[in-house]
């Protein structure tokens, strides 16, 4: 196992360097540059700005000197639409931001939705079952623009039990880590449950059931291994996107993630914020996928890692 994720690890760079190149010519396809919209600045001094960022000189050179400044010193270079902010300055400032949002939303999906997939495998004839794949269906068709207007409207407004705004303490994180997280929420509680029902029909389950072995014992130490493997290899896409952030979620509770960073990148031709983005999504993808590859390898020792 050691040496598979050494060697996924090891790949790395190579897929890093492919990202980066894409999101980069890709940017510059797009119609218009980062500063066509300043229609106030005289020809020269749109001349002189150009030649700063070294836009006046053809994209292959670009492209060199860009990768030399990655490779070198992992500087994504200075943005081009945030005046004396480096890429590496805005990341470093709205990241651990998204991370904290992530983190709490993904925790609120995986406590919430992994004991709603196992008690509703569990009694599959109760109104339970019907209960949760009701919500299941209710959080995954909901959009988190959605979600997170009620959760507002409830709570900051109607209750005023928590802040509708901000960044900075707990209670800011509760309503915006429900709204990214209940989507998610929803999916793991119907992949456990779909995941347990499987694991429960085995031959070991039936076994144990006729050895005497408590019901709970082989509810949560043998089915729940085999029964979370699916919603194990859907955290890992799911977990890297909730960490980087939503771009709807923080701009209707005003946080200042990622989020708004990659879209803004976009709409501004902001080529070097832009690849930033790009690679920092990917890198945290990329690792999110090993560390779910690993703990599915480590709950079903069938599984052999080549």
């Amino acid at each position: 196992m050691l040496r598979f994720a050494v060697r996924r690890l090891a790949f790395l760079p190579v897929a890093v360097f492919v990202i980066l190149s894409a999101a980069f010519f890709l940017v510059r396809t797009l119609p218009g540059g980062p500063f066509d919209r300043e229609r106030s600045l005289p020809p020269a001094v749109q001349k002189r700005v150009r030649e700063a960022y070294h836009l006046d000189e053809p994209v292959w050179r670009q492209y060199v000197r860009y990768l030399e400044g990655v490779a070198a010193d992992l500087d994504f270079g200075p943005s081009t639409r945030y005046a004396n902010r480096s890429v590496n300055g805005l990341l470093a400032d709205s990241l651990p931001t998204s991370f904290a949002l992530g983190a709490a939303a993904l925790a609120f999906a995986v406590l919430l939705g992994a004991p709603i997939g196992v008690w509703s495998a569990a009694r599959p004839r109760g109104a339970l079952p019907l209960l949760s794949t009701t919500l299941a269906l209710v959080g995954v068709a909901l959009p988190s623009f959605v979600v997170a207007s009620l959760l507002l409207l409830l709570f900051g407004f109607v209750l005023e039990w928590l802040p509708v705004a901000g960044w900075g303490t707990p209670a800011h994180v509760v309503l915006p880590a429900i709204a990214l997280g209940l989507p998610v929420a929803a999916v793991v509680a119907r992949l456990v449950r779909v995941g347990m029902i499987d694991a429960l029909s085995q031959d070991f389950a039936r076994t144990a059931r006729a050895d005497g072995v408590a019901p709970s014992r082989i509810l949560w130490r043998h089915a729940f291994r085999i029964g979370c493997l699916p919603a194990v290899s859907y955290l890992g896409p799911a977990a890297a996107s909730v960490l980087t952030g939503s771009f709807v979620v923080e701009k209707i509770f005003a946080i200042p993630g990622m989020g708004a960073h990659f879209v803004n990148s976009v709409l501004n031709r902001d080529a070097p914020l832009l690849v930033g983005c790009a690679v920092t999504y990917f890198v945290v993808l990329y690792v999110m996928n090993l560390f779910s590859d690993l703990v599915h390898a480590g709950l079903d020792p069938r599984i052999r890692l080549r």
